[in-house]
């Protein structure tokens, strides 16, 4: 459930840019060091809990494994699809990413020529806004995958947290690594789904503040 990871990336910038939109992106570059980290985390912690359970020989345990088996199933199809989602989102973003390289061409190539200049900035900035546009549509989508997997994922977690109750073959160490694992993954699942949607929120901020500086200049 880790393939979701995000690329810090650098804004291209053609002239300064006012304390608002730094400080804009500063925060969104925080966001997503955030969600880097915790998934690093995330990775390290499961990781943990997967090597705890094969030592408890969890697989042997008629009553449990194939619940687990289920888990990763749909854990995996989530996978897929959030890969999907963000090649569908790099597509677009490199796109866009070309078509303002080639702007910031021009407005060098405009250099001594202020009318032109003042045009380049201008569709620049709407550029940009449309940069940003793509990345939200794009961690809208894989907040919309998350929203309809974790259902499914919950009602997994909950089976086997209820099976357990009722599993007498499961050894005292087995009861406490599994309700480790389960009380982990759903942790992991709500701490990436908060930070998809904190930098969501922070690249809609980025969006609004690039439009409102078209609007003024």
């Amino acid at each position: 459930m880790f393939m979701e990871k995000l690329e810090t990336r650098r804004l291209m910038c053609s002239t300064a840019i006012n304390t608002t939109i730094v400080a804009d992106r500063a925060a969104v570059f925080g966001a997503l060091s955030q969600f880097e980290t915790d998934i690093a985390n995330g990775i390290t912690t499961l990781n943990a809990d997967c090597k705890a359970l094969k030592t408890d020989d969890v697989g042997g345990d008629a009553t449990l494994a194939p619940l687990i088996k289920q888990f990763h199933t749909d854990a995996n199809a989530m996978d897929r699809q959030l890969a999907a989602d963000v090649l569908a989102e790099k597509q677009n973003v490199l796109n866009d990413q070309k078509t303002i390289a080639g702007e910031l061409l021009q407005f060098v190539a405009d250099k001594g020529n202020p009318t032109a200049r003042a045009a380049d900035k201008s569709v620049l900035q709407a550029d940009r806004v449309q940069l940003e546009n793509d990345e939200i549509a794009g961690l809208n989508s894989r907040i919309a995958t998350r929203k309809t997997d974790y259902t499914e994922l919950g009602i997994d977690l909950e089976a086997i947290q209820n099976a357990l109750g009722n599993d007498t073959n499961a050894s005292a160490q087995l009861t406490a690594d599994v309700n480790q694992f389960v009380n982990d993954r759903t942790n992991i699942l709500q701490t990436l789904f908060s930070d998809l949607t904190t930098i969501k929120d922070d690249r809609t901020k980025l969006a609004t503040d690039l439009t409102a500086l078209e609007t003024v200049t």
